[in-house]
């Protein structure tokens, strides 16, 4: 069968993808109120995700364990084989169905533990974004799934084969450049994520020793000189700008940069707390009120006013 038919092109693969991607949501959609009706709509809800899994199980075990092909790979005239061309066994299509389903669950379970401040969901579609720039380039493993199971299409339409040359290799053309540039955007945005990471946690050091010592210097001083830091961290609270030090970074503001609300970080660390909100409705950081990062000001000519302490001070002097 191998050396009868080829194997198929990116095109058609993805065709199939998306054929079957579509026909499994459609069952997913069949059974969710099947589930609400027998268990009620909070435990549909409940198990949403196992709901969804189950109805993809279903849909992939009906069509390759009994008709051998999806609709999807029916409907782009491919057919799933071993690496070798060797037909599909039933131990080996259960084993790919079984991968499919509950590869991506286990992806999410160990992202929720290995980095608790990202999204399950998006390193799941991150990973696949690599893996799909890898199949763009090879032409082989539509899937985590597909490769480690070694399932492949053969064409068994005229048009659905892949392009090979004179010395029987695959032509190179648009695909291979695509892989390129999904794998190499991944790559930038973990190295970007990365960095990020890297300064957030240098940011929160220097919080805590910031903390630490601004406690300690409280601790050793007597009472006049505690109620005094204290009066000055209250008026350093009401808006952050008396001091001129930022209340993300408690250092120096860097760059001023005034919220909607007025209150004034430095640009860096303001920007950074939008990059890494979760929140579709961004809010100030102090106030919490809506301060969209649109209408973040960049205060060139700001000067910090004198502490009333010092001016007093020069004033008895002078």
């Amino acid at each position: 069968m191998a050396l009868r038919f080829p194997f198929a092109s990116v095109p058609y693969v993805l065709r199939a993808q998306q054929k079957d991607e579509s026909y499994a949501r459609r069952v997913q959609e069949m059974l969710q109120p099947v589930v609400a009706t027998l268990g009620g709509g909070r435990f549909a809800s409940h198990y949403d995700e196992a709901i969804s899994a189950a109805a993809e199980a279903l849909y992939y075990y009906c069509s390759l364990a009994i008709t051998a092909q999806t609709l999807g790979e029916e409907h782009t005239d491919l057919l799933p084989v071993q690496a070798a061309g060797r037909p599909l066994r039933l131990i080996s299509a259960l084993l790919h169905v079984g991968l499919r389903v509950l590869l991506p669950m286990g992806m999410r379970r160990i992202a929720s533990r290995l980095l608790p401040d990202v999204a399950p969901s998006s390193v799941v579609h991150q990973v696949n974004l690599f893996h799909t720039g890898v199949f763009f380039f090879f032409g082989a493993y539509p899937s985590i799934a597909h490769r480690l199971t070694r399932v492949r299409y053969l064409a068994l339409g005229k048009a659905g084969g892949a392009e090979v040359g004179q010395d029987g290799k695959p032509k190179w053309g648009m695909y291979n450049w695509l892989g390129i540039i999904l794998v190499a955007q991944q790559l930038i945005q973990l190295v970007q994520w990365w960095h990020a990471r890297r300064e957030a946690a240098a940011r929160q050091r220097v919080q805590e020793n910031a903390a630490a010592a601004r406690s300690g210097q409280q601790l050793g001083s007597g009472a006049d000189g505690a109620a005094a830091s204290a009066a000055a961290d209250d008026d350093d609270d009401d808006d952050g700008v008396d001091r001129g030090r930022c209340t993300l970074c408690l250092c120096d503001r860097v760059k001023p940069a005034a919220t909607r609300c007025g209150h004034i970080f430095c640009w860096e660390c303001v920007m950074r707390w939008y990059e890494t909100s979760s929140s579709s409705n961004p809010v100030c950081p102090n106030c919490r009120q809506p301060a969209p990062p649109q209408a973040v000001v960049l205060l060139a000519n700001y000067a910090v006013a004198p502490d009333a302490s010092c001016a007093a001070a020069v004033a008895s002097a002078s």
